[in-house]
């Protein structure tokens, strides 16, 4: 995620090409900061930040001196041509961002993590550098969180009958229509949830219900096949496969990689965006996550093309029947959905409803 925002503020400037270098690394930190903002204020009226991620939050904005660097956005922004290039740009990752259903507080968290939002390194005359006492403060060690509880308590895990599948309409790279297999889970009493997200939402479940209703429907088995009730009634699913939740001290080995993308072409026009976010897990417990992105386009007869990786992390993990539990050697936790198949996960995986297929050990 972070890499595929990090290539949308590069490509949402490549209108500017004219810009003088200052400029350039002006609006880039502009652009980042207000993309914050944005998902921040979304999370905000939301569920909020949980704890971890407002310690991400917190770290960020003290060691990247953010209140240095929004002081100069607001007086840049006094100047309407500038502010109009801020905000259109920030318009277009934002529509970008939200066709990926990632999430508002997780999209902001991300936002944090990109090349660009390391102000001290990107934006060095707009930052300033830390004093001496601030370095030695940022550079101590913090204690690590302890362990959470489960976001999914073992009375949810027996109301699942199982994991199903469906399809759905996305966008790939360049903008083109994909088709993509997404899990649904299918309770014993009969309902079904499209969007596994709902798992781990503030509240029970029907308290979800009724905040989110266009991510529930119906599912039953009838004529020897699956069915989950559409606007027109019960239709087959796609696929008759069904997946249980994963046994105690299951583990993932190999590298699992998700492709995707942004852009115009799919429209007829000449912007392209792909990015790829990656996870590689052993059998003894250990996961590294990393990714990268490019973007190319064309105007006035000019082809530019940015490309760019992530900061890889790397952590521990275990798994506890649907739940994905990390600890990174930041001292971060977190917690996700995960599915795969408990007899043969060589094939595919999803986090938090999104595919990663294998790619190697």
């Amino acid at each position: 995620m972070s890499a595929l925002l990090a290539a949308l503020v590069g490509g949402a400037l490549l209108t500017q090409p004219s810009a003088e270098a200052a400029m350039q690394t002006l609006l880039k930190a502009a652009v980042t900061l207000r993309t914050f903002d944005y998902f921040a204020a979304a999370c905000t009226r939301g569920p909020g930040f949980d704890a971890a991620a407002s310690r991400v939050i917190g770290a960020w904005t003290a060691s990247q001196r953010v209140a240095q660097v929004r002081a100069r956005v607001d007086e840049a922004e006094r100047n309407p041509r500038q502010k109009q290039v801020i905000t259109s740009a920030v318009e277009s990752i934002a529509d970008r961002l939200s066709e990926q259903s990632i999430g508002d507080c997780a999209v902001a968290v991300s936002v944090t993590k990109t090349s660009e939002a390391q102000f001290v390194t990107s934006a060095p005359d707009l930052a300033g550098a830390p004093a001496p006492g601030e370095a030695a403060a940022l550079a101590a060690p913090s204690a690590a969180a302890p362990p959470s509880p489960s976001i999914v308590t073992p009375a949810l895990l027996a109301s699942i009958d199982s994991i199903g599948f469906d399809t759905r309409a996305g966008f790939g790279v360049g903008g083109f229509i994909t088709t993509e297999v997404v899990p649904v889970v299918l309770f014993r009493n009969g309902d079904a949830l499209t969007d596994v997200r709902g798992l781990t939402a503030p509240g029970d479940l029907a308290a979800h219900k009724t905040v989110q209703p266009g991510a529930w429907t119906r599912w039953q088995r009838a004529g020897g096949e699956l069915q989950i009730a559409r606007a027109k009634g019960f239709a087959k699913l796609p696929f008759q496969v069904t997946y249980a939740t994963l046994p105690a001290g299951f583990t993932l080995r190999g590298m699992y990689r998700r492709l995707g993308g942004a852009g115009t072409l799919g429209v007829g026009g000449t912007s392209s965006v792909a990015a790829w976010d990656e996870f590689r897990f052993t059998a003894d417990g250990v996961i590294e996550r990393g990714g990268g992105a490019g973007a190319r386009s064309e105007a006035g007869g000019t082809s530019t093309a940015t490309r760019g990786t992530s900061a890889g992390q790397r952590g521990t993990y275990r798994v506890d029947g649907l739940v994905l539990h990390v600890t990174w050697d930041d001292g971060t936790v977190a917690q996700h959905i995960l599915i795969t198949d408990p007899d043969d996960p060589k094939g595919a995986i999803w986090i938090d409803g999104h595919g990663y297929a294998r790619r190697g050990e």
